[in-house]
């Protein structure tokens, strides 16, 4: 895999160091778990955006928090960051969190598009 932490802090998304200590060095592993990752936050987005389409407080919440774990497993902290902000607005209008949900779908988006080429590197 390419070596992430090479990349000058400002462009870096993502840091593997989490993912790099479970996977002891396999970087078939280190695919998978990013492939996982993938997968499970593309669901998790998706249920933000639908929870915020049907002002679903609960929903969100949940949401929130389920990728909130998830982006920190794979050193995407930004991400992590915002739904951790995210998880606090269960009496927030749809509005807020409608922006919300804009500025962690554009997060994840540079996630996803560092994740694929990592991905495709290896």
């Amino acid at each position: 895999l390419v070596d992430v932490m090479s990349v000058t802090p400002p462009e870096r998304i993502i840091s593997l160091d989490l993912v790099k200590s479970f996977s002891k060095g396999n970087l078939d592993t280190e695919r998978k778990l990013l492939e996982l990752f993938l997968l499970q936050s593309d669901s998790h987005v998706a249920d933000l955006s639908r929870c915020c389409a049907n002002d679903d407080g609960e929903g969100w919440v949940h949401a929130a928090h389920s990728l909130k774990g998830d982006a920190a497993s794979i050193g995407a902290d930004a991400l992590s960051e915002l739904c951790m902000k995210a998880q606090s607005m269960n009496a927030a209008s749809a509005a807020e969190r409608n922006e919300m949900l804009g500025r962690i779908k554009r997060q994840y988006d540079q996630v996803r598009r560092e994740i694929t080429a990592i991905i495709l590197s290896a």
